[in-house]
């Protein structure tokens, strides 16, 4: 292990996945016993873009995550974690959110819902309270509709869907990057599956 240098703030920085991560390659694999072992008051740790911790006992060490999110999968909050070091000391961790723009997924239950309208308003309260969580930032958002509903058939019409929640987000400040519907009619239960429907118009359209 490296040398501990007494007396001294000792911090480490090691691009590692550690003990693994599932959406990342393994790179420079290690145990956070090892990270332990050096006795260093921090280790900033890189390679895994979610935030977390390695170590949280008398040897800090943990993942910052990455500055802003880079596709839909990348969700919440991003940025920095400010360290406070002293020699000997445990070290202090803070998070400071520095992203410009950040992704959510909106999963929206209309099982409550009689029509379009209803769902409209369920989503524009779903998109109201995440953006207000974003704290001005721009919020690009992922819409998933759940439930079993009888609105189910008027979410058919895939263009009009998305043309109208396209509306209720610019409302709330909201970016939408796609809607996907997974409601159930209250009779048969079968999944109105949005995708599918837009494939098989598209391909009567071409006939």
């Amino acid at each position: 292990y490296p040398d501990r240098l007494p007396g001294l703030v000792n911090v480490g920085l090691l691009h590692s996945s550690v003990e693994g991560d599932a959406g990342h390659d393994v790179y420079a694999p290690c145990s956070p016993a090892d990270l332990e072992a050096c006795r260093y008051e921090y280790f900033a740790l890189g390679h895994i873009h979610t935030r977390r911790s390695v170590c949280d006992s008398e040897y800090v060490a943990g993942f910052s995550g990455n500055l802003q999110g880079r596709h839909p999968r990348e969700t919440g909050a991003k940025g920095a974690l400010v360290v406070d070091i002293a020699p000997g000391s445990r070290a202090s961790v803070e998070f400071r959110a520095l992203d410009v723009a950040r992704w959510e997924k909106v999963r929206v239950d209309v099982s409550a819902c009689a029509d379009l309208d209803d769902v409209l308003a369920a989503v524009s309260d779903h998109l109201a309270a995440t953006a207000s969580g974003a704290e001005g930032r721009v919020l690009v958002a992922q819409v998933t509709l759940l439930g079993t509903s009888s609105a189910a058939t008027d979410l058919l019409n895939v263009e009009r869907v998305r043309a109208e929640i396209d509306l209720e987000a610019e409302k709330v400040g909201v970016v939408i990057e796609q809607v996907r519907n997974r409601v159930q009619t209250p009779t048969d239960g079968i999944a109105v599956d949005q995708e599918l429907v837009a494939a098989v118009t598209a391909a009567m359209w071409q006939e």
